[in-house]
């Protein structure tokens, strides 16, 4: 097994971008923080589901949790999907010596509670991270190379990391900070029930249909809105009717084929673009024809992607490039799609041996995304003028995961996206579609020391230099057939202004509603 650089080992947490346990938690708590009401200027949001450890926010960071997240809590920094990184309870930070960051806070924040926070307040979360209690949580293992935390003044803190680490203020972007007398006094368990950040709003009442959230005026990001109601609706069409109805204002992940029934009744459907490209990856660790790079090749000329953005996206991205989104940090701009070509993927077929082409199966998860079965079935259709038949077996979450971390593979290719969250970094998806992985199912032998060279760089500049040369490298491989972002559409109500989604994370404080 790969034992490369210490961050790019293997996260138990990785998953939670692909897969969410819904946790529903009933219970009434009293708003910690005095605001004014008016029921008039409540923002209704139908969302997937609820994070899986309530809200709790260190044991999963990623979606459905981030949909709750970003309206209770706050990071010190933010990266964008265009790859930026933005200040949150952060101003500014500087690397001042290989091992060590100072990150400079932001004054007069406050949690909703009324606690403060300043230096003391960011160092409690920091030691729980630190902490055995946390060492399987997610915020941990995206923070694999901090051992130290100390305050200098009281807006200043200076983060050691075991290693030189060039991304930590991204890495950053993960962790989101607890009031700490708030998580003493209830521990982690009660304080899932009844969470206290610094973001735009307070929980009011959680229960398992919705959570209920008062604004928090005290915010450094106050919103616009007076409440917020998240509507647990794990049904995509049951978020669509919420939407129609009038019983939710904003619907999360529906189909994009709706959009004309939205504009016919004065709505509208947002095109939320994702920090991940959707991929049927390719198990190479078992026998079989995807074992030649020339049938990996030949998959991908074979399929015209270009089509089926335009049918099931609308449209509103192209076909990727490479194994990863254009803001990822490392994203080689010169690279073009793999060709729609089904001559040229005939005679890479000839030439692995396979003039008659061949048979394989490619499982998909049943809870898959906005029109997976539809897109699987057209990626079949073009597999098929080749000669190759992919048979599309539908399998449960729950066998989906145990296949990747036990390899219990009955296919030769499943659904899988290469995403770039949180950091934004090109070379995130590659702890698990490599070697580095605990049960690998594709593993390049070859790249693997290009991976470590590009993570131990010394400079931003040759660090992107190196990643970008990965990214060729697994572009000649081609590990699975590359498709698209993944694109998550937003139904909105008529009488919503300012949604802004990045990367999947939803800026609660900019929405307002007119009615």
């Amino acid at each position: 097994m790969y034992r490369g650089h210490p961050s790019f080992g293997l996260r138990r947490g990785a998953l939670a971008t692909v897969f969410a346990v819904v946790l529903a938690v009933g219970t009434s708590i009293p708003a910690p923080f005095a605001v004014a009401q008016d029921n008039s200027k409540t923002l209704r949001v139908a969302i997937t589901g609820y994070p899986p450890a309530g809200g709790n926010p260190f044991p999963s960071g990623a979606w459905p949790a981030a949909y709750t997240f970003t309206a209770i809590f706050d990071a010190l920094t933010f990266v964008a999907l265009d790859g930026k990184i933005e200040a949150q309870l952060a101003t500014h930070w500087q690397q001042v010596a290989p091992k060590i960051w100072r990150f400079f806070l932001r004054k007069n924040v406050i949690f909703s509670n009324g606690e403060p926070f300043d230096a003391e307040a960011a160092l409690f979360t920091f030691k729980y991270v630190l902490s055995p209690e946390a060492a399987a949580t997610n915020a941990r293992l995206e923070l694999s190379s901090l051992v130290a935390a100390r305050a200098l003044d009281e807006h200043t803190i200076e983060l050691e990391t075991r290693e030189p680490n060039l991304f930590l203020d991204r890495e950053l972007s993960t962790l989101r900070f607890v009031a700490p007398r708030h998580w003493s006094t209830l521990g982690p368990a009660q304080f899932a029930r009844a969470p206290v950040g610094t973001g735009p709003f307070q929980v009011n009442r959680w229960t398992e249909s919705k959570i209920l959230l008062d604004a928090f005026d005290g915010s450094w990001r106050a919103p616009k809105t007076q409440k917020l109601e998240l509507l647990n609706v794990t049904d995509m069409t049951g978020r669509l009717q919420a939407l129609l109805s009038n019983r939710a204002d904003i619907a999360l992940t529906i189909s994009p084929q709706d959009e004309q029934l939205l504009l016919s009744a004065d709505m509208s459907l947002y095109p939320g673009i994702h920090s991940s490209v959707l991929t049927l990856a390719f198990v190479t660790e078992k026998p079989g024809p995807l074992r030649d790079r020339r049938v990996r090749l030949a998959l991908n000329h074979a399929v015209d992607k270009q089509r089926l953005t335009k049918a099931f996206l609308n449209g509103v991205v192209d076909p990727s490039t490479q194994f990863a989104v254009p803001g990822a940090f490392g994203y080689d701009p010169t690279l073009a799609p793999y060709a729609y070509d089904p001559a040229l993927a005939k005679r890479l077929l000839e030439e692995a041996g396979y003039p008659a082409g061949f048979s394989f199966v490619m499982e998909g998860a049943l809870a898959g995304g906005t029109n997976s079965a539809t897109i699987h079935q057209q990626v079949a259709s073009d597999l098929a003028q080749i000669g190759v038949r992919m048979e599309v077996r539908s399998i449960p979450i729950q066998q989906l995961s145990r296949n990747i971390h036990q390899f219990d593979w009955r296919g030769h290719a499943f659904e899988m996206n290469y995403g770039a969250a949180p950091a934004m970094d090109a070379l995130i998806a590659l702890r698990m579609h490599s070697c580095a992985w605990k049960a690998p199912w594709y593993c390049d032998r070859d790249i693997m020391p290009m991976i470590e060279d590009s993570m131990n760089a010394r400079t931003l500049a040759d660090r992107e230099t190196r990643t970008r040369a990965v990214m060729r490298r697994t572009h000649a491989q081609a590990p699975g057939l590359l498709l698209f972002p993944i694109v998550w559409f937003v139904g909105l109500g008529p009488h919503v202004e300012g949604f802004v989604m990045d990367g999947g994370h939803i800026k609660y404080d900019r929405i307002s509603v007119t009615r």
